[in-house]
């Protein structure tokens, strides 16, 4: 015998079905079409960032298919076949129970599963990204497969039970909510009220063996993972074994009734039947009542209990909902209150989608239908009786519903008070007065479906699809509304009402077209609909419409090259890099016996301090002023030392005075004076504050205090330097953010303000430190020689290292509390930037230039990329780098500069410019152009990475060499 002989007719049917490949070729087209939506929506993000973001998305998607396309699958196809009475033909051969129950699993889930695997090769388009590691790419295939094969055993199961398609569904709804939710969150209920985590309550469930696919939650204990993977996959071969043993006992007709006797009351009935049709001696009250009205009334509600699954359904809800505020110990969270109305309100909808057609598709099926339409019963009378069918079951909970939106509207506003957000009111009153208009366009629609469908289930997936419709337009439709503003720099005015009010008309649209619709297929074609099967192939082939004239061969091949022609200029397009053209340099004439160049980069610009001690700025930078397209003069005066920002100054001039631009916002723009002293002789600071050294050693700082950043305890803004402490063994310093690091003279390490704690390459948490706090007990720190994207401090022994790898702590050694980033570092011949990546800079002795990207690992010394010479010069001197540009300094005299231009602005100048960043964004997601300008800038950011330096200075003359900033 043949093993699974079932199994292989159902694949040899599969593969003449045409269906077989247009479902799964639709499936992986709409994860491609998903994936660009995700990336669209975030292509001014990292492409880490972005990489993972559509792999979670269409992670979560696929999980909620696979829990629910196996259901619907497997629910009815045992049951079905009882009902018609062919299940029993099936064993009069020597075919076995589990024979039938995998023939019928392959029969009915093939194309579901097809779907599921052509999601697969989109799935790993976003390790080429990266932001996803390969292991988590194969847990997730693993839990997938799991989840899909564990739904269709659900069903398979569920359908092996009954005959009656509502007790399938409703014991296969009943089994996935148990595994999946109630179990797990009987395990939250005890870790919430005894603080006992056991992680076995969520063994069985998909969703918490889902949730361990990531790293973050799978590396801490990966046993948890493989546990809850191995039970699933065994629940789900002991229910198809169940399964199996089950239907060769049960394919038989139902057994009739006992008669009514002394002893025996009433019928004997299952637990179904009592809790659906409620007790026997009180079905004929409830019979007449409901035939006096609409006979098909009463046909549609026989089941007396029917509303009242509704209302446990809420009471179910509501308890889950007061658990969630009980485990959050009171705290009323606005995201809680709209998570359990979202709940509320689309369960219902779906729910009425269900019962819509149900008993419709049913009398359609069994030819009922017909039957009823050959009485006096007319269209009019049908409809009219399922839709008070519904009104019995759905009004008084529809009601009890918009009055709990409308608490947890008042509740969610309340948490907002302080900070009330005007879309938040309109998306609520929207949400709540789209419940009735759904709800009466889903009453038509499924009615309608469930005549014109194949099949039940198709037509619920359609009247869940008309109910998705509105929220798939509008979220295409706000993504490509945030392109064009990106492409065109212009954003439309829209008050806070614009979006909700959108969504509401998407929504109100959408109910109007298809009730319509169905309306009038209800009440104009229900007897044709009602009687389509029994309608001949002769018939249906004379009403098939005549083909359309086909094409000649000349206009399709027309047609062809206009489509190669459209193909051939936009992949063009696409694949073209065309460079920039860049202004000459700027010549500035110098005289022997002058000092030496100077650079003061900044996060959009740089300060020079030319030979002749004059002031210079590029970019952005150096007070209110516009922005600089190539060097320009900024100040006559001698000075010694700038610290650049961009949006403020700060400088030292050679009389030993301190000035500055300044930090509070509105104020009038122009250089003033701090002070009268004259014996300032280092300084540093940032948009928000500042600090500078005097020559006895003395620390004095200014600006913003609101986090502690001037390091004297809390305190308002200070308008003039004060200092801090009373010590004079200050040497060095250095701000960044809202950090302010320092040396003192004993070697020492100290930071105060806002600090943020390394974890791999990104910033994971954050502390506050009000005074100076020793990072680590070393004594060798020197200086801060470098400018970055990062913090580096180097020693005396020359080596480069950042903090924090951990908080500040005097106890600690700097291998504890700091990250070594390099052995070796001479001040002005390494620079660090984010050039597309994390990236250092280093000149040769023999007067090169290389560079190395933090592509493996997250300093430098960790990385394994190997070093790569830039451009074939070999008389490079100095090196500074600011955020994501280089300066450097050649033999010559010429000042270089390459990485992000900080000559443009962040906002597009026209269409033509913004259709060349969007160019820029595709080449980045192509791999053919760098996709680090997205990383750490606005929406608009317009910057692109140039990877060869162009001269923007040119110093005549005199030889000049660089001194360290």
């Amino acid at each position: 015998m043949i093993f699974l002989p079932i199994v292989e007719r159902e694949l040899r049917v599969a593969a003449r079905r045409g269906a077989t490949f247009v479902w799964r070729s639709l499936m992986a087209l709409c994860a491609i079409g998903i994936g660009i939506i995700v990336f669209l929506a975030n292509f001014n993000q990292p492409d880490t960032v972005v990489g993972y973001a559509i792999f979670t998305g269409l992670a979560v998607l696929a999980l909620v298919y696979c829990l629910f396309a196996g259901r619907l699958s497997t629910a009815d196809c045992l049951s079905e076949e009882k009902r018609e009475g062919t299940l029993g033909l099936l064993f009069l051969t020597d075919l076995t129970g589990n024979d039938v129950v995998l023939g019928k699993l392959a029969a009915t889930s093939l194309n579901a599963f097809y779907g599921l695997l052509a999601l697969f090769p989109v799935l790993a388009l976003p390790l080429l990204m990266g932001g996803v590691a390969y292991t988590e790419f194969t847990r997730l295939v693993l839990v997938l497969l799991d989840t899909f094969l564990f739904s269709l055993a659900i069903g398979m199961f569920a359908s092996s039970l009954t005959r009656d398609l509502r007790h399938a569904m409703a014991v296969n709804f009943a089994m996935l909510l148990a595994l999946t939710l109630v179990i797990p969150c009987i395990g939250a209920a005890i870790a919430a009220w005894w603080h006992v985590i056991i992680n076995p309550f969520g063994y069985t469930s998909p969703i918490y063996c889902f949730v361990l696919v990531f790293d973050r939650f799978y590396k801490p204990t990966p046993y948890n993972f493989w546990f809850s993977l191995f039970i699933i996959h065994g629940i789900t071969w002991w229910l198809l074994y169940q399964a199996g043993r089950i239907v060769p006992h049960s394919w038989q007709d139902a057994p009739k009734p006992k008669p009514v006797t002394a002893k025996n009351k009433a019928p004997r009935q299952g637990w179904w039947h009592k809790w659906s049709y409620g007790p026997v001696e009180k079905l004929p009250a409830h019979r007449k009542k409901l035939l006096d009205v609409n006979a098909f009334f009463w046909l549609s509600s026989r089941a007396r209990l029917k509303p009242m699954h509704v209302w446990v359904f809420l009471f179910l809800l509501g308890a889950w909902y007061f658990f969630l505020h009980i485990t959050a110990d009171g705290i009323v969270d606005d995201a809680l209150d709209l998570m359990a109305a979202l709940l509320l309100t689309t369960t219902l909808k779906l729910w009425l989608a269900l019962e819509a057609g149900q008993q419709l598709a049913r009398d359609k099926k069994s030819g009922a239908l017909e039957l009823l339409l050959s009485t006096p019963l007319n269209e009019h009378d049908i409809v009219r009786g399922q839709m008070l069918a519904l009104r019995r079951q759905f009004f008084f909970p529809t009601i009890a519903v918009l009055i709990l939106d409308l608490v947890l509207m008042y509740g969610a506003l309340s948490f907002n008070k302080q900070h009330p957000d005007p879309q938040l009111g309109y998306i609520w009153m929207g949400s709540i007065l789209m419940v009735p208009i759904d709800l009466i366009a889903l009453s038509w629609f499924g009615m309608a479906s469930a005549l014109t469908a194949k099949n039940y289930n198709r037509s619920v997936m359609a009247a869940a699809g008309m109910l998705a419709l509105p929220y798939l337009i509008f979220g295409v439709g706000t993504v490509i509304a945030e392109v064009w503003i990106d492409l065109t720099s212009s954003p439309p005015a829209f008050g806070s009402a614009f979006h909700p009010g959108w969504f509401f008309a998407l929504s109100l649209v959408t109910d109007v077209f298809f009730g319509r619709r169905a309306y009038k297929q209800l009440f104009g074609g229900m007897r044709r609909m009602a009687s389509q099967r029994f309608i001949s192939a002769t018939r249906a082939e004379a009403e098939i419409k005549p083909a359309k004239p086909k094409i000649s061969r000349r206009k399709l091949a027309l047609r062809w090259a206009v489509a190669t022609a459209v193909i051939a200029v936009v992949a063009g397009y696409l694949s073209m890099d065309s460079p920039r053209h860049f202004p000459p340099p700027v010549i500035v004439p110098m005289s022997t016996g002058q000092g030496t160049l100077q650079v003061f980069p900044s996060s959009a610009g740089a300060i020079f301090i030319l030979p002749d001690g004059t002031l210079w700025r590029f970019g952005k930078t150096g007070g209110n002023m516009d922005r600089a397209i190539v060097p320009e003069p900024f100040d006559t005066n001698r000075w010694t030392s700038v610290a650049a920002a961009p949006e403020d100054f700060i400088g030292i001039r050679d009389d030993g005075t301190l000035w500055q631009e300044p930090f509070r916002y509105g104020a009038p723009g122009g250089l003033s004076q701090l002070g009268s002293d004259h014996d300032w002789v280092k300084v540093s600071g940032v948009n928000s504050h500042g600090c500078a050294i005097k020559r006895d050693g003395s620390l004095w700082v200014w600006g913003n205090n609101q986090i502690g950043q001037l390091g004297i305890g809390p305190g308002p803004f200070q308008e003039t330097p004060v200092q801090v402490g009373s010590d004079k063994n200050w040497s060095s310093t250095f701000c960044s953010g809202a950090a302010t690091l320092a040396i003192r003279t004993d070697g020492t390490l100290w930071a105060w303000g806002r600090t943020f704690f390394i974890s791999g390459f990104q910033y994971s948490s954050v502390a506050n430190f009000a005074t100076p706090t020793q990072v680590c007990r070393d004594t060798n720190w020197s200086d801060f020689p470098v400018t970055g994207m990062t913090i580096k401090v180097r020693n005396r022994a020359g080596e480069l290292w950042e903090p924090f790898l951990l908080p500040p702590d005097a106890l600690l050694g700097a291998d504890a509390t700091c990250r070594l980033a390099c052995y070796a570092a001479n001040s002005n011949r390494l620079a660090y930037a984010f050039c597309g990546e994390p990236t250092a800079f280093e000149i040769r002795t023999n007067g090169t230039l290389w560079r190395k990207e933090y592509t493996s690992g997250s300093t430098m010394i960790a990385s394994t990329e190997k070093w790569q010479q830039v451009g074939k010069r070999a008389d490079w001197v100095s090196l500074w780098g600011g955020g994501g540009t280089i300066y450097g300094l050649t033999t010559d005299g010429v000042l270089w500069t390459w990485g992000f231009d900080p000559t443009r602005t962040d906002e597009p100048d026209n269409f033509h410019e913004s259709l060349r960043v969007f160019h820029l964004q595709i080449l980045a997601a192509m791999g053919k152009a760098s996709g680090g300008a997205r990383f750490g800038m606005n929406r608009n950011a317009v910057w692109q990475y140039e990877k060869k330096p162009h001269a923007i200075l040119r110093l005549t003359g005199a030889p000049s060499v660089a001194s360290t900033p």
